[in-house]
Formats: C-alpha cells, structure tokens, sequence
C-alpha cells in the first residue's frame, strides 16, 4: 500500500476522492487542505465521524509512511503531523455503500476543509 499521487489534482478529483478496492479495504488518497492543517480541533471531527461508522479506518501520512494511525483515537491522531499539503492514504474496512459514504465524507473533510473550524 503507501500508494501516495504525485499527480496534481483533476477538478473532477476536488469532488470526489479516486476510490481503490484492496484485501477488503476501500482506500483513497487525500491532501491536507486545511489552512492550520489538521490541528486538535479538525482531528477530532475527524474521529467523531469516523466513530459514528462501525468501520475501522486507518490513515498513514506521507511525512511518515512506516505509522499507521487508527482515525477513531484522538491520541494517534496527534501523530500525524497533518501540516497543509501533506498527502494521506485512508483505508477504510469494507467495499459497500457505507465505506464509500464514509470515504466521500472524509475526502470533504480533508481534502476541501469541511474539517477546519471557522473562527467568528
């Protein structure tokens, strides 16, 4: 696996993440678009969203592709380093439906900001 895109992303790819299928697992790529990146705050909706799915998810960053994080705990969230433009490969447990709505919902989140908290 740790099958990061080097290629700049296609408008079409801004709207929807490229889905692979592989040992039972739906796996994309995604870059950090957060301006702060994905800080404290970000990684937690991260995990809460993928806490509502009974899925395991797993995301490995680029800037350290020997660690492979459990998106549904906080503290390894933390070891991400997700900084703005650092690539992430997710994997998602399973190929149906709900794995895609899962993926889809965290490309958004990632990969477009939905994450990213907005100051007042």
């Amino acid at each position: 696996m740790n099958n990061f895109q080097t290629d700049p992303p296609s408008k079409k790819s801004l709207q929807s993440p490229q889905l692979k299928y592989e040992k039972g697992y739906t796996i994309f790529n995604a870059t950090v678009g957060m301006k702060n990146g994905l800080h404290a705050r970000p990684s937690m909706r991260l995990v809460k969203l993928c806490n509502n799915y009974d899925k395991e998810v797993y995301i490995i960053s680029e800037a350290n592709p020997k660690l492979k994080v459990n998106a549904k705990g906080m503290m390894e969230m933390m070891f991400l380093r997700g900084v703005r433009g650092t690539r992430l490969e997710i994997m998602i447990e399973g190929t149906d439906d709900k794995s895609e709505k899962l993926a889809l919902e965290l490309y958004k989140g990632i990969e477009l900001g939905g994450f990213d908290v907005q100051e007042v």
